[in-house]
């Protein structure tokens, strides 16, 4: 982590569920493509990849933080395993 300056390689948008570097385009992605929590997040070369993809829900839209049930904005079990 490093201290904000507001440069251009600190400077990001959101293009189509992608958070992409203002000037090189480079994407945040989670590094090695693992749906795991704790996994570190990178800027890479911007492919379009699924680990590549992110959804912005609004702090005041989410709901409360729950440990367990359905994540409503995802449609997924809260800490249960699944295989796609």
């Amino acid at each position: 982590m490093y201290k904000t300056s507001a440069l251009w390689y600190q400077v990001f948008y959101l293009d189509n569920n992608q958070v992409l570097n203002i000037k090189t385009k480079q994407a945040m992605e989670v590094k090695n493509n693992k749906d795991e929590e704790g996994q570190p997040v990178v800027i890479a070369k911007n492919d379009g990849a699924i680990n590549q993809k992110w959804t912005v829900i609004y702090e005041d839209k989410a709901e409360k933080i729950r440990t367990s049930g359905l994540n409503k904005d995802f449609g997924l079990m809260i800490n249960e395993p699944f295989i796609i």
